[in-house]
């Protein structure tokens, strides 16, 4: 080897011992970006905290798991009984009901005679309001809460009959023809269905409900112990995933 070859072979050397920190450098950012990227993918991810709402009273209220499936947030929740006036909200004030956020509700029977009928008014964060109807307590461990353009309306699994139920239908009709007219003592008694006479509430009274469009009032509504529930079982079912809550 000449000496001109081993000159060259050194500054080749030399350059390449140069360039080391200059590559090292850029490895060290690309990694620092690969890990910033899964930081974030993770913190995308991570399920939002569970919230409660309401109070627990006692082990005779209804409880039952939650889950805002609207795609807005919910900024007040209230129920009434027997079409009386709304409760104050009962979620948490400093963070209301987050798009795809589960809690668990609590919520007292009321002592009213006969069979009570509840009604929950949700408040979005863009001030509207919308009503569901005929709250399915005591037949049902867990709720998602919908929004289809201004109805608002529930899915969750009946325990009575074990099939998942779609309320929309419902809500749409109460909107054609009000309240009164699904609720009336003549129409519940015109369009109660025989299956309604093999179920009975502990209070002694029931009420019906029409899960379905062809308004099978086949569903007894119970308060006290039956009515509650833990929550847990909603295990197994991921938020806004009420078809996989059969499983």
């Amino acid at each position: 080897m000449n000496r001109k070859t081993t000159l060259l072979l050194l500054s080749l050397s030399a350059a390449s011992l140069a360039a080391l920190p200059a590559a090292a450098a850029e490895a060290t950012a690309l990694s620092e970006t690969e890990v910033q990227t899964e930081a974030e993918t993770e913190t995308e991810t991570e399920a939002l905290p569970e919230i409660t709402i309401g109070e627990k009273a006692g082990d005779t209220d209804f409880t039952v798991r939650l889950t805002n499936c609207t795609g807005k947030t919910i900024t007040a929740l209230c129920i009434n009984v027997n079409d009386g006036e709304f409760s104050d909200s009962l979620l948490p004030e400093e963070t209301g009901f987050l798009p795809d956020q589960s809690g668990t509700l609590y919520f007292t029977p009321s002592t009213e005679a006969g069979t009570p009928v509840y009604d929950m008014e949700l408040t979005f964060d863009d001030e509207s309001t919308a009503v569901i109807h005929t709250l399915p307590f005591g037949d049902a461990d867990v709720m998602d809460l919908y929004l289809e353009e201004e109805t608002a309306y529930l899915k969750f699994v009946s325990k009575s009959r074990n099939e998942l139920q779609n309320t929309l239908g419902t809500e749409q009709k109460i909107q054609e023809v009000g309240t009164d007219a699904v609720r009336s003592p003549e129409a519940l008694a015109a369009q109660n269905a025989p299956a309604s006479s093999s179920s009975s509430a502990s209070s002694g009274g029931s009420y019906s409900y029409d899960y379905s469009y062809s308004y099978d009032y086949s569903y007894d509504y119970s308060s006290g112990g039956s009515g509650s529930s833990d929550s847990g079982s909603a295990e197994g079912g991921d938020a806004c995933l009420s078809d996989g809550l059969l499983n």
